[in-house]
């Protein structure tokens, strides 16, 4: 004889969401805090090709010193990404909002904007 527990509809519910929070953990672990935590070890070590794979010898913090004392182009660039970052990141919110309020209206051809606005934004 199977035995079969019933849940409470909340408790069930609830685990639905621990479900998707565990998808979305998952996730950003592997596609966010590996590639960031990898990255950043990397700025501490010299990186160079070999016939195996990339070889890396730890320097510490001189690739850091390099970049901040000795190249005298550096600050110059952090600058400009910077200042650029500033206003354009604003800026593509404000249209994406836009976008998206315009889009959520209804209008003639309501479907074939969203899925032309949709193709533009992945790429085909």
């Amino acid at each position: 004889m199977e035995v079969i527990m019933k849940m409470a509809y909340e408790k069930r519910m609830s685990m639905y969401g621990y479900g998707f929070i565990a998808l979305w953990l998952v996730g950003a672990l592997i596609f966010f805090l590996i590639p960031v935590v990898e990255s950043l070890l990397y700025s501490f070590q010299e990186i160079a090709p070999d016939t195996g794979g990339m070889v890396g010898k730890w320097v510490g913090l001189d690739n850091y010193n390099y970049a901040f004392n000795v190249d005298p182009n550096y600050r110059q660039y952090l600058v400009k990404v910077l200042e650029e970052t500033a206003w354009k990141t604003p800026l593509i919110l404000v249209f994406s909002l836009f976008v998206a309020v315009i889009l959520n209206q209804k209008f003639r051809g309501r479907t074939f904007s969203r899925a032309g606005h949709h193709c533009h934004r992945s790429g085909v």
